[in-house]
C-alpha cells in the first residue's frame, strides 16, 4: 500500500472510530453537570485504582497482546492453543504472554508439561469485550463469558 493510500485508510479508520465513540456517547444517559463533577473528583482520588487501569491499558496496548486476551477471554487455554488462535509463532506468543503475565494480566497453571494462561481479572475480560463491541462491531453478549476456574 502506498503512502496516500495508508493515509486514507488510517484517516477513515480514525473517521469510524471517532463515529462509534459518537455512537457511544449519544447513547450514554446525560447527568448534571454537578454530578460529572463530583465523579470527576471521585475518580482523581482513586489514584491507585487509576494506576492499575493505566497499567493494563498499556499492556494490552499491542495488537497481538489484544489478540491473545481476544482469545483467553473465553476461557483458560494451553499455550498451544493460543498460539494456533493467533497465528505466529511459539516464541512470539510466548514472547507477550511473559509481558502480560509480568503485568498481572494474565495468571497461570502448569499442567505436566504444558503451561495454561487465563485473565486474572475479570474486569479486563469486560475491557475486551468493549473493545470488541465497539471497534468490531460485535454486537454486546447477555449472557456472561463462561470460565474455567482452577484455582
Amino acid at each position: 500500500m502506498g503512502g496516500r493510500e495508508q493515509q486514507a485508510s488510517a484517516a477513515g479508520y480514525f473517521i469510524i472510530s471517532g463515529l462509534a465513540f459518537l455512537q457511544i456517547l449519544q447513547s450514554a444517559p446525560l447527568m448534571p453537570a454537578t454530578r460529572v463533577y463530583e465523579d470527576i473528583f471521585d475518580l482523581i482520588g482513586k489514584s491507585e485504582e487509576i494506576e492499575q487501569a493505566s497499567l493494563a491499558m498499556k499492556a494490552i496496548a499491542h495488537p497481538l497482546r489484544l489478540k491473545v486476551l481476544c482469545v483467553l477471554a473465553g476461557g483458560e487455554l494451553p499455550v498451544s492453543d493460543i498460539m494456533e488462535a493467533v497465528g505466529t509463532s511459539q516464541s512470539n506468543v510466548s514472547q507477550h504472554l511473559a509481558i502480560l503475565r509480568a503485568k498481572k494480566i494474565l495468571k497461570t497453571r502448569k499442567d505436566a508439561n504444558k503451561v495454561h494462561y487465563r485473565i486474572a481479572d475479570e474486569r479486563t475480560v469486560k475491557l475486551v469485550g468493549l473493545m470488541r463491541e465497539v471497534f468490531c462491531d460485535m454486537p454486546p453478549s447477555n449472557q456472561p463469558v463462561k470460565r474455567k476456574r482452577s484455582d
